[in-house]
């Protein structure tokens, strides 16, 4: 390895690059969780699904989303359909407290924030009373209708 860049990545949207793996490696593993394995196919569906929920919600260019979530597959699946939305992704530290999640919502412009469970984290954001807050349940609801992960 030189270190240089791959000129075949540089300057190509991350979507694309997902896109590009789905139809060369379909059927091999993307990723792996507690001992279930998603196959590139598979990933590709779920950021299908999800990239539209979150137009539905109004994510786009200029649109910051949230992802207040662990390592899981959720976080990288939503990763990528934010992307694909066009929005920008603001990865916030589920441990934050309230103070710190009121700050980076507030401070980054985040307007839809994805969580994996409400009731978790309700009470650290819905003081601030942000546009953020307000969108989480659908983030979550639209989350959960997505099979497979």
């Amino acid at each position: 390895m030189t270190g240089a860049p791959d000129p075949d990545l540089v300057g190509r949207p991350v979507p694309a690059l997902l896109a590009e793996a789905r139809r060369r490696f379909g059927d091999r593993p993307a990723m792996e969780f507690q001992g279930r394995r998603w196959s590139y196919a598979d990933l590709g569906r779920i950021v299908d699904r999800l990239t539209r929920g979150l137009q539905g919600l109004g994510a786009g260019p200029g649109t910051r989303v949230g992802l207040c979530l662990p390592n899981m597959p959720w976080f990288v699946a939503f990763y990528y359909a934010a992307l694909a939305a066009g929005a920008t992704v603001v990865n916030t530290n589920p441990l934050y407290v309230e103070r710190e999640l009121r700050h980076q919502i507030t401070d980054s412009g985040t307007t839809i924030m994805v969580v994996p469970d409400l009731a978790a984290i309700a009470g650290k954001v819905q003081p601030s009373r942000s546009r953020a807050a307000r969108r989480s349940a659908p983030s979550r609801a639209a989350g959960r209708r997505s099979p497979g992960v």
